[in-house]
């Protein structure tokens, strides 16, 4: 009696692990497709990255940023899925960057700011000087792809070059940092 005893007690012991663990795969398949938009976020904000939708991008972030605050210590995925959102966001100052570093106008420099600013990587004086040094690069690659074989008209095309250049940087770096 003592065995038959015991054994039930076994057998009803198990059986309450099997239920509580089929009790949090019912709760899992309810939730499966938030769970599933949850665990696409990272994809998602790389698609908004390639495709330039830097506002949703940075939504995203801003979204993963409120959850792994709130759960990241408790759920591993979580922790993934901020890691995910982190590099997305390495990545799309990466391409914001050269973007400054190519010909742009200033409503283009006056959005990529924006963006650099909502992302919070750089303080003030960081994003000033980060602006200058990729407008800086921008004139220089221009600089290089003059042809040099005649020492006048280079001189001339270099003297045209960082007139307009320079007048259009300082415009852009007033209007974007007025102080």
């Amino acid at each position: 009696l003592p065995h038959l005893r015991a054994g039930c007690q076994d057998f009803a012991a198990k059986a309450e692990e099997i239920s509580r663990a089929r009790a949090l795969n019912r709760q899992m398949l309810s939730n499966h497709a938030t769970l599933l938009d949850l665990l696409e976020v990272p994809q998602l904000q790389d698609t908004c990255i390639r495709h330039g939708n830097y506002d949703e991008a940075l939504d995203l972030e801003s979204f993963v940023g409120k959850i792994t605050v709130a759960h990241a210590s408790d759920v591993p995925a979580v922790r993934a899925l901020g890691d995910g959102a982190r590099e997305s966001s390495t990545v799309m100052l990466t391409q914001l960057l050269g973007r400054l570093k190519g010909a742009i106008q200033l409503p283009e420099c006056l959005r990529i700011i924006g963006y650099l600013r909502r992302m919070a990587v750089l303080d003030e004086t960081g994003l000033r000087r980060t602006f200058l040094k990729c407008r800086e690069h921008f004139i220089a690659d221009t600089v290089a792809e003059l042809d040099d074989s005649s020492a006048y008209d280079y001189l001339k095309r270099l003297t045209d070059l960082h007139r307009v250049h320079l007048f259009d940087v300082v415009m852009q770096y007033r209007a974007i940092f007025a102080d």
